[in-house]
């Protein structure tokens, strides 16, 4: 490419950019305004219906949870299974 023709692209995509900007925002201007986010009439309900929750256990305390389950807090070390079928794949970090 030479120089004129970059010169010329670089033009067109500037100008192609403000004129659908312009474009946008006349098409903006011009739409329907919204709808309000409260309605004018407040709504009418002819029936009062109540929901009875369900009653849940009480939560468990920190020392109900530990108690006297000390080994619980151990680390449990696995080792890894080794499969001969196939080599490891390394990609050095990505």
């Amino acid at each position: 490419m030479n120089k004129l023709t970059k010169i010329l692209l670089r033009l067109w995509i500037s100008l192609m950019s403000v004129a659908t900007f312009v474009a946008g925002w006349a098409m903006l201007s011009h739409a329907q305004k919204p709808a309000p986010l409260t309605p004018t009439a407040p709504a009418q309900t002819t029936t009062n219906t109540t929901i009875n929750m369900p009653e849940l256990a009480p939560i468990p305390s920190l020392e109900e949870l530990v108690g006297s389950n000390e080994t619980a807090n151990q680390p449990v070390f696995v080792q890894p299974s080794v499969s001969t079928g196939f080599p490891r794949m390394r990609t050095r970090g990505s």
